[in-house]
């Protein structure tokens, strides 16, 4: 007999996130909606370029939030952004959050 199959666990709106896509990179901020790989995040940062404190994956910058801030380049936020083709959706911890909001935005 087949194993029944887990349903994916789902990120709840409101939580901050970070999303990476394919066409637009990879993006913080709280989600405030998702259908299939389209998400709406509110108060949205690109996340230019970015070293993780833990590990070498967006998943460190998830759980550990970022290291050598100089060398990282965050955009500024804004209001809302669409994200097409999203392929990873992780909640980001407090502390991932604050390193990251407290970043510069960066300047050209």
């Amino acid at each position: 007999m087949a194993k029944a199959r887990k349903k994916p666990a789902t990120v709840k709106v409101g939580a901050y996130v970070i999303v990476r896509s394919s066409p637009s990179g990879c993006w913080a901020g709280t989600l405030a909606r998702r259908d299939g790989a389209t998400v709406t995040l509110n108060g949205a940062r690109r996340l230019w370029s970015w070293w993780a404190a833990e590990g070498v994956s967006l998943s460190g910058v998830a759980a550990e939030g970022l290291a050598r801030s100089k060398d990282c380049r965050i955009a500024s936020a804004v209001d809302q952004a669409v994200i097409y083709e999203a392929c990873e959706v992780l909640t980001a911890t407090a502390k991932a959050r604050k390193s990251i909001e407290s970043q510069p935005a960066l300047s050209s």
